[in-house]
């Protein structure tokens, strides 16, 4: 889709990079939020239309479509292939259908239900208080964040169990607050890491209670394991974040290379594509809004797994079509950007390597140490990561140029284009 949209210069993607999470003017050069915002950080609707709509590459506005239709499927999907077993798990729930590992566990005092909702009561009291001390966004705004992380818990956390891959809720949650509250990106970031991220940790906290389930590990050492960690973690990242800020110059930047904040970034232009502009005036009606036929993703979601449901019940022995995953199929890519389009092809080869050859043709060593050199791979990526930026970033030692390590920007845009001269000069008009 990216390339075809770029080469028939769908929404003048030529004009821009040909993958980029930043914002452009219709002409190529940077969009420069603080010609369109008041002094309170809301937009000024005379100053936005005197300055120019905002744009972007068609790579980032395809993802958004293609992200509207993975939320739609995900809905979709589970109530088609899941919508009997939830009914039946539901009734069932209360029943005492213990397996092997349940009755294990029960030599284990269970966590009291008061440590929860006193865990639940004193977050969401802090969340009040951040989000009215701090003006970031109305008190009823925290109760709408947690029903949406709440509703889709099971249809996620469903995809979750069976593939491993978790269709996240960011853009519902800043398309549903940017028709709310227009114009207020502060409010759409809070309400969308509520939201998004409230429903990411429900499940990663599932996870790690299943975990802890097969290990045999004491619920109520479990329990504060999780606490204690998350409070180490958090601190860690809140110095860690406010040590780089204070302490690299133009970080976050094309200029603070190599601390140039990939993910930072994408999530500061999502702030203005939904907040600021607010999706009325970018995949609306209003303002010139040039994205509108994405919003077709929703409708797209949710029409294609019921002929493939409906195939596999028709022809159930053909096993290849009850394998068919929409979710997993849109939802694959819902990291680009940041992630760049190398990061799935290594993942993919890796993937055939280790998932399919090794598994069919070295399958002892596979059952063996398949889990074990998965561990390793991510331990190794972290520890290069401390070592890397220890040993070298931090004293600024650049690394040499050759052919995989090129001077220019990352997509390799004509050096005469306007996407190459914002990447050396974010001023140039």
């Amino acid at each position: 889709m990216v390339p075809w949209a770029y080469y028939q210069n769908l929404w003048l993607s030529q004009n821009y990079p040909i993958l980029s999470a930043d914002l452009f003017r219709t002409n190529g050069s940077y969009w420069i939020k603080d010609e369109v915002l008041n002094a309170d950080g809301h937009l000024d609707p005379v100053k936005y239309n005197e300055y120019g709509p905002m744009r972007m590459d068609s790579f980032f506005a395809l993802t958004y479509g293609v992200g509207f239709a993975g939320l739609t499927a995900t809905i979709v999907h589970v109530i088609l292939y899941n919508g009997k077993e939830l009914v039946q798990r539901w009734k069932s729930a209360r029943l005492e259908n213990e397996d092997i590992h349940s009755r294990l566990m029960r030599v284990y005092p269970e966590v009291p239900d008061w440590w929860y909702a006193s865990l639940f009561v004193i977050s969401l009291g802090l969340s009040f208080v951040a989000c009215i001390v701090y003006n970031y966004m109305p008190w009823w705004a925290v109760f709408l964040a947690m029903a949406i992380a709440m509703f889709f818990v099971l249809p996620v956390g469903i995809v979750q169990a069976v593939t491993n891959q978790q269709p996240g809720l960011n853009i519902i949650t800043e398309y549903v607050i940017g028709y709310i509250l227009p114009g207020d990106p502060i409010a759409n970031v809070t309400f969308k890491t509520y939201g998004y991220i409230v429903n990411v940790q429900a499940l990663t906290f599932t996870s790690d209670l299943k975990l802890g389930h097969y290990m045999k590990i004491p619920p109520r050492i479990m329990f504060m394991a999780q606490l204690i960690s998350t409070l180490i973690a958090c601190t860690i990242n809140l110095v860690t974040a406010t040590w780089l800020v204070n302490t690299r110059p133009n970080v976050c930047t094309l200029e603070g290379a190599p601390f140039t904040c990939r993910s930072t970034r994408t999530f500061y232009s999502a702030s203005i594509i939904w907040g600021a502009v607010a999706p009325a005036r970018v995949f609306g009606n209003k303002d010139d809004a040039w994205y509108s036929p994405v919003q077709w993703g929703f409708v797209a979601g949710a029409l294609l797994p019921i002929p493939f449901w409906l195939l596999s019940r028709r022809f159930p022995n053909v096993g290849w079509l009850k394998l068919v995953h929409w979710p997993v199929l849109l939802a694959a890519t819902s990291n680009m950007p940041p992630a760049l389009p190398y990061f799935y092809t290594n993942g993919l080869f890796l993937g055939f390597v280790f998932a399919f050859l090794l598994r069919r043709y070295r399958y002892n060593w596979w059952s063996r140490y398949n889990y074990l050199t998965s561990a390793a791979l991510d331990s190794g990526v972290a520890i290069a990561g401390l070592v890397i930026f220890f040993a070298l970033q931090a004293w600024d030692i650049s690394f040499p140029t050759w052919w995989g390590n090129p001077v220019g920007p990352v997509d390799h845009c004509p050096k005469g284009s306007y996407a190459y001269k914002n990447e050396f000069n974010p001023d140039s008009e």
